[in-house]
């Protein structure tokens, strides 16, 4: 007869006890060490893949003059399908249960945004048109690139997406509205370009994401959760470097008004986002939430 004492093996008739041998520790394979790398370095240098994209686009735009409207609204699907691989339906389901952090979500979104697009606007010295396009960027909702990024800080990502769908479905009133008190602009907005928009670039791929998670094995979505991150920032950088493109012919220096008035509005532009996700954030630790919400 054996006996269990103190983590070791004993024998009932001898003096002699025998240490119980150690699991063997498993060990994540170097295929998914490589990828979880390759994450981490792609995710932790966003800003300068951006970067590198905003001067390609400036110096050669045509770089980009395979990404039409079609190409653009199938990376925003693959940004959004990449972040529901990474989610659950459990997620969501604990989203939901947070009706404060929406609805403290939007109000912020709805408030602190637009204000700061107002206020940095002035500031920064700008022309009547640029200070109306820097209020209306402040006045619409978040995008598929604001996912990425709080997947980027670790933070809730079905959050941020049920915000993302909130906002943009609230965009059809708030975003004209806002515009016309801030800028005395009225701006046009589609009610059912909104709602099309919502199902076809956050809804469907998130859901299609969750889904396609599901049914894959836990080894085979180990893999795939592990290299969708890098997949939306890539796709995330060509779709902004191809929007920027774009408008690089107005960059030209024929254009010396346009550059002239360049340095006032790249520096509003970053006061507005700066000061938008500083008193956003402070303001909903001060509403009592986490610092993952």
């Amino acid at each position: 007869q054996r006996g269990r004492n103190n983590g070791k093996l004993c024998a009932a008739t001898a003096e002699v006890c025998e240490p119980i041998p150690p699991k063997p520790v498993a060990r994540a394979s170097p295929v998914l060490e490589w990828l979880e790398k390759v994450g981490d370095f792609v995710a932790s240098f966003y800003w300068l893949w951006i970067l590198i994209g905003a001067l390609v686009a400036v110096k050669q735009p045509s770089t980009f003059s395979l990404v039409t409207g079609q190409a653009y609204t199938f990376g925003l699907f693959v940004i959004m399908m990449s972040m529901g691989l990474t989610l659950t339906r459990k997620d969501f389901v604990k989203a939901f249960k947070q009706p404060a952090a929406v609805a403290a979500g939007c109000l912020l979104q709805y408030t602190v945004m637009p204000l700061m697009g107002f206020l940095m606007a002035r500031l920064a010295g700008v022309s009547a048109e640029v200070a109306v396009g820097m209020i209306l960027v402040s006045c619409c909702p978040g995008g598929a690139a604001s996912n990425v990024v709080t997947h980027i800080a670790k933070g809730s990502v079905t959050l941020s997406v049920v915000l993302t769908s909130c906002s943009t479905l609230m965009a059809a009133v708030m975003t004209p509205l806002l515009v016309l008190l801030l800028a005395g602009t009225y701006v046009p907005v589609s009610t059912k370009a909104i709602a099309a928009d919502v199902l076809q670039v956050v809804l469907l791929p998130v859901v299609t994401g969750v889904l396609l998670a599901e049914v894959m094995s836990p080894k085979v979505r180990t893999y795939v959760s592990s290299a969708m991150p890098s997949v939306a920032v890539l796709t995330s950088t060509l779709l902004t470097s191809s929007a920027l493109a774009q408008c690089a012919p107005m960059l030209h220096p024929a254009h010396q008004a346009a550059q002239q008035a360049l340095t006032q509005t790249a520096l509003g532009v970053v006061a507005m986002h700066a000061f938008g996700f500083l008193f956003g954030y402070q303001l909903s630790k001060l509403m009592g939430f986490s610092a993952q919400t």
